[in-house]
């Protein structure tokens, strides 16, 4: 009679001329054990699966299903305890069933990875082997899976044979007292993507056939989708001990490199993970190991990073952008509103912005300087050349101060507003947070509306003259960015006022077009009301 091969066999609900009547269950049942056991052996090519179904068809038929049913069971049962088990625990050193489960107290890495394979092959066999063969045996029993297991509600015969490998192989101590397979495997595959971590090459393909062995289990018959034995056994293992390791190498690195260095490891680290679920792992992994490595290396470490000898405000004075920029990516993964660097750069311009406000007024209170001997022998030999009054002297020094003032926070804002787009992708977050810092590093300055008002005067009375069209424009523009910030607005006017009287009256504005423009530009920030006394 012809071989039929596994998954070929004909699939008629009835069989022409076959009853149950004439069937002696054991004889009939030695003839399918014995064909099972040439099946598992690798004998199976002398083997007619279709009288072997036939048999098994009969067996039903006489309505000795559940008998069947159970000593198929008891059978792969035995065969997976007694031949397979052992199979697999030869491969077995000593140190890889004792202690932890790795094998670490062998000599070497090399020794330990090579250990480890070993059982991993032996185990990834059996496995494919369990379900060539149970393919094969669920083409026999066709019949009694959809008669007798659908009509009772039992699991398919496949089905069955997987729970008990399960069971059987991965489940029962290797020894009394000792580890089971499974948690064997669980620290064999974690200890091999320590070394794949460390750089260390291992066999991913040999690990992922391993993963796919654990999501075709599940914990129990019922096959629940969620419960598969990746979920629950590996899956969980595997993140506990990739937090524990991120942990202490974030701390690690926190000590021995710099921020820099830290943010180009940390997003590497995410990669390799997003990229070993690919490879070695379940794809469904992804999301949750890559939460694991940002919560260990950024959302808890973030703060320590920043604060930093090289963290953000050595990056901020050293023009470190790109570096800025990976600080930026980073925290923005684990939180949009990126409340650490948002911190940390508000905590930076304000710092910055009050050593230009206790400069602009140390430089506004100084005395003037003696003049040296030279310049009095000078003063001397033209009695006609009168020298200054000391008011006059004042007004220089406060305009020089005010100019100063202007320009150094006008860079300031340039600098940050170079951050902001470059570093920081013109965040809006981040830009809102900085200009407010801004705004309050200008309004703390008591002579802030004063100052601006001494900027502004200053270029029209000379600081235009000779400047092109773009050039001025560049001067009002200036004016206007730093008046924006100005909370008091009121005050700024009044000085405005005084020094646009002095101008027209003493003649001193170099262009009256030029005035109006300044005032048409604060009629568009401040409104009519503002600018209607000017003009």
């Amino acid at each position: 009679m012809p071989i039929i091969p596994a998954g070929r066999m004909a699939t008629n609900k009835h069989v022409k001329g076959l009853t149950g009547a004439d069937v002696d269950f054991d004889q009939t049942w030695n003839v399918l054990e014995g064909a099972f056991k040439e099946i598992h052996t690798k004998n199976a090519s002398a083997l007619s699966f279709e009288e072997l179904y036939r048999n098994a068809y009969k067996i039903v038929l006489k309505k000795k299903g559940e008998e069947l049913y159970n000593r198929v069971a008891r059978f792969e049962e035995s065969w997976l305890g007694q031949n397979v088990r052992s199979d697999i625990v030869k491969t077995l050193s000593a140190p890889l069933m004792l202690a932890d489960g790795t094998g670490r107290t062998l000599t070497t890495q090399t020794e330990r990875r090579q250990a480890g394979e070993r059982f991993l092959k032996a185990l990834k066999a059996a496995w494919e082997d369990h379900q060539v063969c149970m393919g094969m045996l669920t083409d026999v029993l066709m019949y009694m899976d959809r008669v007798y297991c659908t009509d009772h509600r039992q699991p398919s015969i496949f089905a069955k044979s997987m729970g008990l490998f399960r069971d059987q192989i991965l489940r029962t101590p290797v020894r009394t007292g000792m580890h089971s397979l499974l948690e064997i495997l669980t620290r064999i595959i974690l200890d091999q993507i320590g070394m794949d971590r460390d750089g260390e090459s291992i066999d991913q393909f040999l690990i992922k056939s391993c993963v796919y062995m654990l999501e075709g289990l599940y914990e129990s018959d019922q096959e629940v989708e969620d419960e598969k034995l990746y979920l629950k056994s590996f899956e969980i293992d595997f993140l506990e001990s990739s937090a524990a390791f991120y942990r202490e190498e974030g701390e690690r690195l926190l000590k021995e490199s710099d921020a820099g260095t830290y943010c180009r490891h940390a997003k590497r680290r995410i990669d390799e993970e997003n990229d070993r679920c690919r490879s070695t792992l379940a794809e469904s992994t992804t999301y949750k190991i890559q939460k694991v490595v940002e919560d260990e290396l950024i959302r808890h470490k973030m703060k320590g990073l920043i604060e930093m000898e090289t963290g953000v405000a050595h990056m901020v004075h050293n023009d470190r952008f790109q570096d800025l920029n990976l600080v930026f990516d980073l925290e923005a993964r684990v939180d949009p509103k990126k409340p650490e660097l948002t911190k940390a750069m508000q905590k930076i311009i304000t710092g910055m912005g009050t050593n230009i406000n206790n400069s602009a007024v140390t430089a506004s209170t100084a005395l003037p300087q003696a003049p040296a001997a030279a310049d009095e022998a000078a003063a001397g030999a033209d009695e006609k050349e009168k020298p200054k009054s000391g008011s006059a002297k004042t007004i220089n020094q406060q305009t020089s101060a005010a100019l100063k003032w202007v320009e150094d926070i006008l860079a300031l804002k340039d600098r940050f507003d170079h951050i902001i787009r470059i570093s920081f992708t013109s965040d809006q977050t981040v830009s809102t947070a900085i200009n407010r810092s801004m705004a309050d590093v200008i309004n703390t300055f008591s002579r802030g509306s004063e100052y601006i008002s001494l900027f502004i005067d200053d270029n029209m009375k000379k600081g235009i003259k000779n400047k092109s069209e773009s050039e001025i424009d560049a001067v009002l523009e200036k004016s206007i960015t730093i008046l924006r910030y100005l909370a008091d607005k009121d005050i700024f006017e009044t000085y405005y006022k005084k020094h646009l009287c002095k101008r027209l009256l003493l003649g001193k504005s170099q262009s009256v077009d030029v005035e109006k423009q300044m005032i048409s530009r604060m009629k568009i920030e401040l409104g009519n009301s503002f600018t209607l006394k000017l003009e």
